[in-house]
């Protein structure tokens, strides 16, 4: 195998950059501020297996989740769930 000059590895650097057109450059500056929930390929009804929390509760935390799941007829997991989704989109909407 044979060692390459610094000459050779500059010569490859500059070619990968004219790969890559103004306007490539333009919209990936654009779009490196914005976040997974603002981008548009995101399924809020995809199934859920991405990640998973684990989130310590007191009792009184607990029990209230607890009795507000029976009143709705849902899981304890969906009751936080949905809690948590509205409560994150209500903040962001005041926040605008």
């Amino acid at each position: 195998m044979a060692i390459k000059k610094t000459s050779q590895l500059v010569a490859k650097s500059t070619e990968l950059k004219s790969i890559a057109n103004e306007d490539q450059i333009k919209n990936f500056i654009k779009d490196a501020d914005k976040t997974i929930l603002e981008q548009d390929n995101l399924n809020p009804d995809a199934i859920r297996n991405y990640r998973q929390l684990s989130v310590r509760l007191n009792e009184y935390e607990y029990t209230l989740l607890e009795k507000y799941s029976k009143k709705v007829r849902r899981s304890i997991a969906d009751s936080m769930r949905d809690a948590l989704i509205e409560k994150i989109k209500m903040d962001l909407n005041e926040h605008q």
